[in-house]
Formats: structure tokens, sequence, C-alpha cells
């Protein structure tokens, strides 16, 4: 796929490249939406589209924020394996294993 389709918060950073994406893109923004439930905030922000596809691309983001204080630490794994850059590297094929190895679930 090439089309570039997305909101700009929810958008994983290779929609925004010119190599094209798969479906691992869709895990990415499960990334972002856990995230968001966790924490109220997005993990990548900025005041205008430019900005925050600025922060997508460069894939930093942080658990520092006070709301992360009461979040599990398997919670946070999940969301790393999920806001991975390399999008082969996303957890993808969620296996009896993943319940023994995220606790949060």
């Amino acid at each position: 796929m090439r089309t570039r389709l997305g909101t700009p918060y929810y958008i994983a950073p290779e929609i925004l490249g010119e190599h094209g994406y798969t479906k691992s893109c869709d895990i990415w923004s499960i990334g972002v939406l856990a995230y968001i439930l966790l924490s109220g905030m997005p993990p990548f922000y900025g005041d205008n589209d430019g900005q925050i596809f600025q922060s997508v691309k460069s894939g930093y983001f942080t658990f520092n924020a006070s709301e992360w204080d009461n979040v599990s630490l398997a919670a946070k794994d999940f969301i790393c394996c999920l806001l991975r850059m390399n999008p082969s590297e996303r957890l993808s094929k969620p296996t009896p294993m993943f319940a023994l190895v995220f606790e949060y679930f």
C-alpha cells in the first residue's frame, strides 16, 4: 500500500515514508490507542499536523508524566512492543504465550 491515509496522532511512521506499508501500521495505531487510554494523552504530539508527523517519524515517546506512575511495567512493555519503529518487530500475533508474557492481560 502506498496511499497516505490516517489521523495524525495514530499514523504509523512507515505511512509517512516512501516505501509503502503493510497491515502492521494498524498494530502501531493500537499502541497509540493503548497509550492514550492509559495516560489520557498521545505519545506523539505537536501544535500542527507537520509537527505531529515529525514526532511520529522520530519514534520517541516516554512514560515520564505523572499519569504513568500507577501504570504497570507490563502495560508499558506492551505499548513498547506495539510502537516499535521497525514494522517487522512489532507485536503482531497474540498467542497463548502472549498472556503469560504480558501479565497485564
